[in-house]
């Protein structure tokens, strides 16, 4: 595993903040505090990744084939392949992850993966907003003991890149995509076999515009591979994202992070997020696989953006979960113009968010008052000590 520098923080009240702890800390986190315990849940719908059944699923189709074939063809070729459920007869050579790779490389030979839509030709090597070619860089990779309790622990790949690029990024280390990195390629699985995980997770940065080169990583999943793939993403990728990952992803960790207009055009230089991410919900509510939404909570946005997102999520609450999250700290791109960001939310805020949620729909969609068994309650990226 490799990592950059680990964040750490001392609150004003004395005690420490690790940001993002890795299993590595597990020693250390219990010698501080005995009755520390990782997190755990069942996932919900999960036997063994769905991967598996994709790569299985045979075509009788070979490589020159689906080379020729239009690109409405190979969609039509998919969909079928996604509602049929069964492989075809074993004469062929192209699997549905084939299919899956082949229309995520044409997706990037006019780049409108995310809600950017640069319409650049990534294979070219031309660079849009996210600044990505196509290869995959990864900028960490680490087991993570503080993930959402369903997945958690989970392996974090890292990837660099995103076309989002939040001033308040919480991650904003991985915004680069020149900066330090690994290749994701095949040798990657050596670091992937860690007993103490539960999930492997596809994060950031953002996964969703490093998707052709995620696919063909998979390609190489070692056979006895039995962890869920975990799509933990920024909210903004196109629909095209989520109807590649169909079959491919085990459980969603969406952000929700704008619904006023001129929210996501101050923080995030875009007009079109909420349209983004309304989109993509539609899109992997109909997958049947959990959807652990996160909303970080950004002080001084309760009226504007997250009261009225937990309002519209509310609608999907038997089918998705939402994680309030209160760890937002302000130490990326912000200015004098954002002095309501230059602090944490309080814990009223989170709490009166947390109420209005369970007004809504009740605590069992709520990831925060989940019943683990071990340790808080209160689900985190940070551990507080």
């Amino acid at each position: 595993m490799f990592r950059q520098d680990i964040k750490t923080r001392v609150l004003e009240d004395g005690r420490a903040e690790i940001v993002d702890p890795d299993i590595e800390m597990l020693p250390l986190l219990r010698s501080i505090n005995p009755e520390f315990r990782i997190r755990r849940a069942r996932l919900k719908n999960f036997s063994k990744p769905r991967l598996m059944s994709t790569k299985a699923h045979i075509h009788p189709l070979n490589r020159h084939d689906i080379s020729e074939r239009s690109t409405a063809e190979l969609w039509t070729i998919h969909d079928a392949a996604l509602n049929n459920g069964s492989s075809a007869p074993a004469r062929g050579e192209v699997t549905l992850l084939d299919l899956k790779i082949e229309l995520a490389r044409r997706e990037i030979q006019e780049c409108r993966l995310c809600g950017r839509g640069c319409g650049v030709d990534r294979l070219s090597g031309v660079r849009g907003h996210c600044g990505l070619g196509a290869d995959a860089k990864v900028g960490e990779c680490f087991v993570h003991i503080a993930e959402e309790a369903p997945v958690n622990p989970s392996i974090n790949v890292n990837l660099r890149g995103c076309g989002l690029k939040c001033r308040f990024c919480q991650k904003h280390e991985l915004l680069d995509p020149d900066g330090p990195s690994h290749p994701l390629d095949s040798f990657l699985w050596n670091h992937l076999r860690s007993k103490a995980a539960r999930s492997i997770s596809f994060i950031g940065g953002n996964p969703d515009e490093s998707i052709y080169a995620i696919l063909r990583f998979l390609t190489d999943t070692p056979t006895e591979f039995g962890k869920p793939i975990v799509w933990n993403s920024n909210g903004y990728g196109s629909r095209t994202v989520y109807k590649l990952l169909n079959g491919i992803v085990d459980a969603y960790i969406p952000d929700m992070k704008f619904f006023g207009k001129t929210c996501s055009r101050e923080l995030a230089g875009c007009d079109n997020y909420l349209e983004m991410f309304t989109s993509g919900i539609e899109e992997i509510v109909e997958q049947d696989v959990p959807v652990l939404v996160r909303m970080l909570v950004l002080p001084g946005h309760m009226e504007c953006c997250n009261l009225p997102l937990i309002a519209y999520l509310a609608k999907y609450r038997r089918k998705v979960m939402l994680n309030i999250m209160g760890q937002y700290y302000p130490d990326y791109k912000l200015s004098d113009r954002d002095s309501v960001l230059n602090r944490r939310p309080s814990h009223s805020e989170i709490e009166y968010l947390l109420s209005y949620a369970e007004n809504l729909g009740g605590r069992e969609w709520l990831i925060s008052y989940m019943k683990t068994g071990m340790g808080s309650d209160k689900t985190e990226e940070a551990i507080t000590i």
